[in-house]
């Protein structure tokens, strides 16, 4: 098992090495079960100066345990057992004969037993401080305190005020198990003049905290980003013992951390359990009961609904809640409520209870809870269903999500209604009901597997009203069309959907409405032009504005899609109108499909237009599913991709791919994926570019999505024909260029110029011509600015193959042009090249240095290579223009790199943290290494 770092507690511990020190001194450190202390002493084991402490033996540790009947003296005996006792003792000393009879050889003769107890005692004591003082320098430690038994409290209160030189007293305590009659830090109240002192709280760990010892403790597995320390950090509250533990559990059981419902997974770890479990069992009977009854609760609750569900009278109750609240097994939120710490606390807890108990708790909590202004149904449901009380489960389920369906938390909703729906024995017609209210809500939310299965199975059922079944099945094929990713599916099940909506027009216009999107089925562009008009007329015959807006919103993103620029004319409703939540939803939607199609066709300030309004949009729809997407910044990060605006685009993308919920957003992990590829290669690291295209190009993932299939296709084909790899090259984008003439939608092909070289290295001249004549039918009568400049860029590669250079050079600047009003600063550095490269004939570089320039100046690395590199064997010199550069001094991201690494990072742990290869992190820290003159990690370390 891997031994955790300590991690949050650099101040404590050098205050602690510190007091080792000092002439005397006495430190308190206090903090619930599980923060630390123990650990924190432990560190000083490491941190100790030899020459402070030359004996090397380290720090004298005794431990108070809570038996009931604790043996005197107890921690102070057992710190002194093992200690290097020297010679020449003091005779009083001879008194602790009977206590450490192993280290007779080693004391003074035992003295004459005195006939006064108390005589007896004093000088026991006297001797206690004598040892001590001959151990000099020594640091005793005497862990958990609140348990010290009698006659040990009565020594420290005759050792600290007459503390001997060259001793650090540490003492660690909980405060939530003190005894209220032994105020630990009353203790420092009366340290000699002249006593170093401090009073640590040892307080939860940061996020960021927790992060760290996520990176160090999952360091094999893969990296589960800043999502899940957050999450965990809810999960445990920051408690270290806590969050190393379940760490160590996900490790030991395999669970993967990157998955969202990891922790609800996770059972408490056997050695969490039993530490808090030990802990319940020195509760009162009344305290006791109280915390079964918030365990069963879950969620905080009032003193009076507490009271009630653990059965107690008011009396009873107040004298456990305030235990329970003194030992901090419970705690009371600002808005007065009372519940667990963390949620560990109260699995551990609720684990505890016998099943009958149990659902008797949860029967009870039920009733209580239904007498409550705004019953909390979900509650209710959650109770009654764990009570073995399925008719009640039922009905409480279905109250909570439409309860949560008309506030606009359509996720909650389907969450509620798939669980009830899984209910064994459920009428035929409740299933029918809530499974169409699932369907609903699930458009909106975050799909799930579970969800798509589910109404597959309903859906089969044959008892199910046609008309039942045809709006299931529409809900079912939009769930797969805009959501899974699973654009085949979805088509087939639309269709069906359809037909079997024949006498419903507003439904069956959104089933017909579906298909005309353009998807990466094969049929025609006619036919999505026939089902929208079919659409158009089903929704004049419902009557129902909010389906008239969906069909529009699905006109206008065809049209969009095809780029007609009759999209932009579409009548949709405006913003600013008063719309109920269902017309702003799908106008939220049409917003961003026609961001999304602007920035495929190259229209990036319609593309910046509409980005700002779905933002905008999305944060008053109360939409899980669109306000995902906004935050993962999906189109944004394609935009300025494309502008070349890559300043901390890597992070953000990076940050966007560790997304919790991108895991039910194939589509959207998909286009992050694309940015994340391309910003690899074009940095010069092809091999991550590769490996993050591998999910993106192929596969159910960009099944709907044909321009980042593209996209992706072309980008392999960049990293393939660097290789030399025509062939493969050519056989990756076939493919796709095949459905594009399928679907007649050119507009698409804007990223595919690799396949029109990979033809003509392999030779392919008239097969390449022809490609090029069908791209340019087909973008005519369109308003697809970057499928134009691709165009011209196509036709100068086909005159430079030909050997026609003036032609070529012509097509490449025209190209360059429109990139760069566009702007795609990439795409024209990349035509100015193809541009250079012509003139290199004639024996000019100019342009081919100027391409240099503008690649250094994006931040192209891996072109400004391969420039420089035809450059020196024209024989010109090519320093490194364009960007700032540091010298001998470190960038700033090395500056980052090192302190990183300077604090025991590995390259993977680095990686992880600030969304980097590991390659990437290697080089850094090479380049840093060379800089500050050292030769490895541990030297940096050393010097830092």
């Amino acid at each position: 098992m891997c031994s955790p770092p300590l991690v949050g507690r650099d101040r404590e511990l050098g205050v602690l090495t510190r007091a080792t020190t000092q002439q005397r001194a006495v430190v308190l450190i206090a903090g619930e079960a599980g923060t630390g202390k123990t650990r924190l002493v432990h560190e000083l084991r490491g941190d100790q100066d030899a020459d402070a402490h030359p004996s090397g033996s380290g720090p004298l540790l005794g431990y108070c345990h809570p038996a009931p009947a604790p043996f005197p003296y107890g921690p102070v005996i057992e710190a002194l057992r093992g200690a290097p006792i020297p010679t020449g003792l003091n005779p009083v000393c001879g008194t602790l004969h009977p206590l450490l009879p192993e280290c007779a050889h080693l004391l003074p003769d035992p003295p004459p037993v005195l006939p006064d107890p108390n005589s007896e005692r004093h000088r026991l004591f006297r001797a206690f401080r004598e040892i001590l003082t001959a151990l000099g320098p020594a640091v005793l430690v005497i862990e958990d305190v609140h348990w010290v038994d009698a006659d040990t409290r009565a020594l420290l209160d005759f050792l600290v005020p007459r503390l001997p030189d060259q001793l650090t007293l540490v003492l660690t305590y909980r405060p939530e198990e003190l005894p209220a009659d032994y105020p630990v830090a009353a203790l420092a109240a009366r340290l000699p003049h002249g006593t170093f002192r401090a009073e640590l709280d040892l307080p939860p760990l940061s996020v960021e905290e927790v992060h760290h010892l996520c990176t160090a403790l999952l360091h094999d597995r893969p990296p589960p980003g800043e999502g899940f320390a957050a999450r965990l950090h809810a999960h445990t509250r920051g408690n270290p013992f806590a969050t190393v533990e379940l760490l160590h559990h996900l490790r030991a059981t395999r669970i993967d951390p990157t998955t969202p419902s990891c922790l609800q997974d996770a059972r408490v770890p056997p050695t969490l359990r039993d530490a808090l479990l030990e802990r319940l069992a020195r509760l009162g009977r009344h305290a006791r009961a109280i915390v079964q009854a918030a365990a069963v609760l879950g969620d905080p609750a009032t003193e009076g609904v507490l009271t009630a569900v653990a059965k107690l009278t008011p009396a009873h109750a107040a004298r456990g809640l305030d235990e329970a609240l003194t030992r901090r097994i419970l705690r009371s939120g600002p808005d007065g409520s009372i519940g667990f710490p963390h949620p560990l606390t109260r699995r551990a807890a609720y684990s505890a209870l016998p099943l009958p108990k149990r659902r008797r708790l949860h029967r009870r909590a039920a009733a209580v809870l239904r007498s409550e202004p705004g019953p909390p149904y979900a509650a209710m449901a959650a109770h009654s269903r764990e009570a073995g009380l399925h008719d009640a489960w039922t009905a409480y389920a279905e109250q909570a999500a439409d309860r949560a369906i008309a506030t606009g938390d359509d996720g909650a909703a389907a969450e509620l209604l798939r669980d009830a729906l899984t209910r064994p024995r459920l009428a035929s017609e409740t299933r029918s009901r809530l499974a169409v209210k699932l369907g609903r809500a699930a458009l909106t939310g975050l799909v799930t597997d579970e969800t798509i299965t589910l109404l597959r199975q309903i859906i089969d059922d044959a008892a199910l009203p046609p008309e039942t079944r045809g709006e299931l099945r529409l809900e079912l094929g939009l769930l797969l069309f805009n959501q899974a990713g699973q654009g085949t599916q979805g088509r087939h099940e639309l269709a069906r959907a359809c037909a079997e909506l024949s006498r419903r027009p507003a439904l069956a216009a959104r089933a017909m409405s579906a298909l005309a999107v353009p998807r990466s089925t094969p049929e025609p562009v006619d036919a999505h032009r026939q089902w929208m008009q079919r659409a158009t007329t089903a929704a004049g015959h419902s009557g129902d504005p909010v389906v008239t807006t969906a069909v529009a919103v699905n006109r206008a993103t065809l049209l969009a899609q095809l780029g007609d620029s009759g999209a932009w004319e579409v009548a949709l409703p405006d913003p600013a109108d008063p719309l109920d939540r269902a017309q702003r939803r799908e106008f939220t939607r049409g917003a961003l499909n026609l961001a999304d199609a602007a920035v495929m066709l190259g229209d990036y300030p319609r593309a910046e237009h509409y980005l700002r309004l779905t933002t905008e949009l999305a944060t008053t729809t109360e939409v899980p599913f669109t306000l995902a997407l906004v935050g993962a910044e999906s189109t944004g990060l394609l935009l300025d991709w494309v502008r070349g605006r890559w300043d901390g685009l890597a992070e953000r993308a990076g940050g966007a791919a560790h997304s919790p919920h991108l895991a039910d957003l194939p589509l959207v992990a998909a286009e992050i994926d694309l940015v994340r590829a391309n910003l690899a290669l074009a940095q010069g690291d092809p091999a991550e570019a590769e490996e993050l295209l591998r999910g993106v190009g192929s596969g159910a993932t960009t099944a709907n999505l044909v321009p980042i299939r593209a996209a992706a296709a072309g980008t392999l084909g960049r990293i393939l024909l660097a290789r030399k790899d025509a062939e493969e090259a050519w056989n990756r984008i076939d493919p796709v260029l095949c459905l594009i003439q399928s679907k007649g939608i050119w507009v698409w092909a804007s990223d595919l110029t690799p396949g029109l070289e990979a033809l003509l290295a392999l030779g392919r001249d008239t097969l390449a011509a022809d490609l090029l004549q069908r791209f340019a039918a087909g973008l005519e009568g369109t308003a697809a600015p970057a499928a134009a400049a691709t165009l011209h860029r196509w036709r100068g590669l086909l005159a430079d193959h030909r050997g026609e250079s003036a032609r070529a050079v012509e097509h490449y600047a025209r190209a360059e042009a429109a990139y760069r009003a566009l702007p795609r600063p990439y795409d024209a550095a990349q035509a100015m090249e193809a541009r250079g490269r012509c003139r290199l004939a004639d024996g000019q570089t100019t342009v081919l240095v100027e391409a240099l320039r503008a690649y250094t100046a994006v931040g192209a690395a891996w072109d400004a290579a391969r420039c420089r590199r035809l450059l020196r064997e024209q024989g010109v010199s090519t320093p490194h223009v364009g960007q700032r550069g540091y010298g001998s001094a470190l960038s700033p991201r090395e500056q980052e790199i090192v302190r990183l690494a300077a604090g025991g990072r590995t390259n993977r742990e680095i990686a992880a943290m600030l969304y980097l290869s590991p390659r990437t992190v290697e080089t850094h820290v090479a380049n840093a290494l060379s800089k500050l003159g050292l030769r490895s990690r541990k030297e940096l370390a050393r010097g830092n």
